[in-house]
């Protein structure tokens, strides 16, 4: 699972971001986006595939169903629930780190810095994302669920660029 994660503009992995999308005029919004402790319902960072392009969007995080808000899919079954069915579309949220609670409702701080940067996988519409989830091999005694990370040199296969 992932409630919420970390995004802060002044690591090195941002910069080096937030330079090559500026520098190649590679964002699709003008939309400001969430930094520091980055909560669910509001805008947050997302790459995407325009043409063939890694580009950088705001997207708005999770899924209103039901009057709740629906912020993660597990992979397993994200194929087979009708209320995922429109979201067809990859994309990445850039983050340094995640958050995770136990069952003592303390929150725990994971990072694996990759360039300062996590790249967690998710699905998306035009205006919204969820993240996707996998059964937890990092953190399995705080939570069972933790979010699909790829390295950096696979985001675009992820994203399907050709």
């Amino acid at each position: 699972m992932c409630g919420r994660y970390f995004l802060n503009e002044a690591s090195t992995g941002y910069k080096r971001l937030a330079d090559r999308i500026l520098k190649n005029n590679l964002s699709r919004s003008t939309k400001k986006h969430q930094l520091n402790e980055v909560f669910p319902g509001g805008d947050c960072l997302v790459l995407i595939n325009d043409n063939n392009t890694i580009v950088a969007d705001v997207k708005h995080w999770g899924l209103q169903l039901n009057k709740k808000l629906i912020i993660n899919a597990r992979k397993e079954s994200v194929g087979y629930t009708k209320a995922f069915s429109h979201m067809n579309k990859p994309c990445i949220i850039v983050a340094n780190g995640y958050y995770e609670w136990d069952k003592q409702k303390e929150k725990h701080y994971f990072s694996y810095n990759e360039n300062g940067l996590l790249y967690m996988a998710g699905i998306c519409t035009d205006d919204n994302f969820v993240i996707l989830t996998e059964e937890s091999t990092r953190h399995y005694d705080i939570h069972t669920r933790q979010p699909i990370l790829y390295p950096a040199k696979d985001v675009g296969e992820y994203l399907q660029i050709k």
